[in-house]
């Protein structure tokens, strides 16, 4: 018996594991508490055509380009720790600009 590949035998690529890509962002996974997620859900009815991503995607954006002109003190919305600003300059915390073609400004 003959274990080797014969004239006939076409030399078969090995399939790839997993889905394909969809994006060319990275994934990025969150907790987020059923009373936060019904908040967001509620805010996204209000556009036409907004999944959840695309809400959390604005909701950041809008956020991060708030006005600097006096920083704010964040709360979990688990109800854990205020996180006071840190006193450091956006650039001094490498921060990049959120603001671009796809983004709100």
């Amino acid at each position: 018996m003959s274990f080797g590949k014969t004239a006939t035998m076409k030399a078969v690529r090995p399939k790839k594991g997993g889905r394909p890509a969809t994006g060319r962002d990275p994934l990025v996974q969150v907790r987020v508490p059923k009373s936060l997620l019904e908040r967001i859900d509620r805010w996204a009815g209000r556009f036409e055509d907004m999944d959840r991503s695309a809400a959390l995607r604005c909701l950041f954006a809008i956020g991060l380009n708030r006005s600097r002109s006096k920083a704010a003190t964040v709360y979990d919305p688990k109800g854990s720790k205020p996180h006071p600003p840190s006193g450091r300059t956006p650039q001094q915390a490498g921060e990049l600009s959120l603001v671009g073609p796809d983004l709100p400004s």
